[in-house]
């Protein structure tokens, strides 16, 4: 009996010994296990850390690159304005321009009023009497040239 109970006991004490060293693998594995899950979980959030840092930079140039565009946009609209204001002053000099070439104008008008014509009866007269003078010269020029000519011996002056 007591030989049975120290076989039951010594049974016990292996069984036991069998449950706490299952029960230390099993916490072992689960340790592992537990290890293994921690990395992964550790490696996903390090790539997705990764990728809010590169969403984040793409963020910063894309914030970048907006402003940029609203730059160029303001510098645009400023260009374009002072266009218009060129276009404004080029258009008031070109209307004062006008204005003083109708001066001009009119003030030549009245000038042409206020001096004799030329077509007049008495600038007429002249002018024919200045012509008919030049024509009475050029024909006793060519009169005497004639003659010259026609003489044989030159010209005796006493």
């Amino acid at each position: 009996r007591e030989a049975r109970r120290e076989e039951a006991r010594a049974d016990a004490a292996t069984r036991k010994e069998e449950r706490v060293r299952d029960k230390e693998e099993a916490d072992q594995r689960l340790l592992h296990d537990q290890a293994r899950e921690l990395e992964a979980a550790r490696a996903e959030f390090l790539q997705g850390r990764t990728a809010a840092n590169e969403q984040g930079e793409e963020l910063s140039e894309a914030t970048e690159e907006a402003e940029e565009y609203k730059n160029a946009a303001g510098r645009f609209q400023e260009e374009q304005e002072e266009g218009e204001q060129a276009l404004q002053t080029q258009q008031e000099q070109s209307r004062v321009e006008e204005e003083e070439l109708e001066t001009a104008r009119k003030r030549l008008e009245a000038l042409a009023r206020l001096k004799p014509k030329h077509s007049s009866p008495y600038a007429k007269v002249m002018h024919l009497a200045g012509a008919v003078f030049s024509g009475f010269l050029l024909g006793t020029c060519l009169t005497c040239s004639w003659r010259m000519g026609r003489r044989s011996s030159p010209v005796q002056h006493y």
